[in-house]
C-alpha cells in the first residue's frame, strides 16, 4: 500500500550532527529533512530527480517490482478505480503487502545521486490478516515501514518491516523478547536524536525502529512523555533542531490538547496543557520564530455517539 507520508534521513543522524533545518514538499508528499547536510549540497535538479525517483523506487518495491519474494491478493491486478467499494482501499496501489522482504540486488534505472548516503523511509497502514471489506477505512491496519538504503549512487537494500503490536506477535507467532509494544503506530516514521520513531495519531506513544527497520519497543522519549500521547505530524525548529508538537488523546484528553517540546536529545523539555471544548482531532499545528499556533478546531467527538455507531 503506498504509504501516507515519506522521509529522508542520513546516515548523518546516527551522529547527531546540527540540523540543517531543510524542510522541502515535493510531489505531494512531506518529505523530513532534520539531519542532510549532503543532500543540501545537491543542486535543485538532482534533488527533484532524486525525490522523484526514490518515490517511484519505493512505489515499485511496495507492489513487487523489486524483488520476486511476495505474492499479492487476488485483487491487486484490478485496474486503477475499478472497485467502487471499500474493496478499492484493498487493492492495487492501496493493497496490502502480505510479506516482509529484504532485498539486496536492486536495479538503478537511471541515476542516484552520489552524494546520497543515507535511508529513504515511507510508513502507512498494511492490514495483516482477513479484513472486512465492508467496513474497512484505509487508514486502518498495523504500520508498515518501508526503506531503500542508498550510498555512493547505489541503492544498497529495500526492506519492509510491520511495526510490532501484541497482537501483530500473536498472529505472526512471535516472541515479545522483553519489547514494550505499541498501537497500530502506521502514520509516519521521522528521525530525532539519532533514533528512528513510527507515529500515529490520537494518543499512542512513539515505537523506536532500528537501522534495518525491526520494531525495538515503545520509547516514551526515555521516560519524559508523562502521558504517553504523542502526535504523528511534529515540527521540527529549523534553527534548533527540537521538536515541537500538538497531541490529543483520545479518550484519554477529554477537555485538552497537549503541547510538547523536545529536545535535540530526545527528552521532553516542556509540557503544557491546553484546554479546549471537548475531544478534538487536532491533527496539525503550526510552528513560526516565537509562536506555536494552535488551531481552533469547531469539530469535537463524542465516544457516547461513537460507541452507537453514529
Amino acid at each position: 500500500m503506498i504509504g501516507r507520508e515519506l522521509t529522508v534521513l542520513s546516515d548523518h543522524l546516527a551522529t547527531d550532527v546540527p540540523s540543517t533545518g531543510v524542510s522541502a514538499r515535493h510531489l505531494g508528499h512531506t518529505l523530513s529533512q532534520p539531519f542532510l547536510p549532503r543532500l543540501d549540497r545537491l543542486d535543485n535538479m538532482k534533488r527533484r530527480t532524486f525525490v522523484s525517483t526514490s518515490t517511484m523506487a519505493l512505489a515499485a518495491a511496495s507492489t513487487g517490482m523489486l524483488s520476486t519474494s511476495r505474492s499479492f491478493a487476488a485483487t491487486d491486478n484490478q485496474p486503477w478505480g475499478a472497485s467502487k467499494s471499500a474493496d478499492a482501499y484493498l487493492a492495487g496501489n492501496f493493497g496490502p503487502v502480505l510479506e516482509e522482504i529484504t532485498s539486496t540486488t536492486l536495479e538503478v534505472q537511471g541515476e542516484i545521486p552520489a552524494d546520497l548516503r543515507g535511508r529513504y523511509l515511507r510508513n502507512g497502514a498494511n492490514p495483516l490478516g482477513p479484513v472486512n471489506s465492508s467496513k474497512h477505512h484505509w487508514f486502518g491496519g498495523q504500520g508498515m515501514v518501508h526503506g531503500v538504503r542508498l550510498d555512493g549512487g547505489k541503492a544498497d537494500w529495500y526492506r519492509n518491516r510491520w511495526v510490532r503490536s501484541a497482537n501483530m506477535l500473536e498472529t505472526l507467532g512471535e516472541d515479545l523478547a522483553g519489547r514494550a509494544l505499541g498501537g497500530a503506530n502506521n502514520t509516519h516514521v521521522i528521525g530525532h536524536a539519532g533514533r528512528t520513531w513510527a507515529l500515529v495519531e490520537a494518543g499512542s506513544p512513539p515505537v523506536e525502529l532500528g537501522y534495518e527497520l525491526n520494531t525495538v519497543g515503545v520509547n516514551n522519549f526515555f521516560g519524559t512523555l508523562s502521558d504517553m500521547a504523542f502526535t504523528a505530524h511534529p515540527k521540527i525548529d529549523p534553527e534548533t533542531g527540537e521538536l515541537h508538537a500538538m497531541a490529543y488523546s483520545w479518550p484519554g484528553f477529554e477537555n485538552h490538547v497537549q503541547y510538547i517540546h523536545v529536545g535535540r536529545d530526545g527528552k521532553v523539555r516542556k509540557t503544557t496543557n491546553i484546554q479546549v471544548p471537548g475531544m478534538v482531532m487536532m491533527h496539525d499545528m503550526s510552528l513560526a520564530s516565537n509562536y506555536v499556533v494552535i488551531y481552533d478546531l469547531p469539530v469535537t467527538v463524542s465516544p457516547v455517539l461513537a460507541s452507537q455507531g453514529m
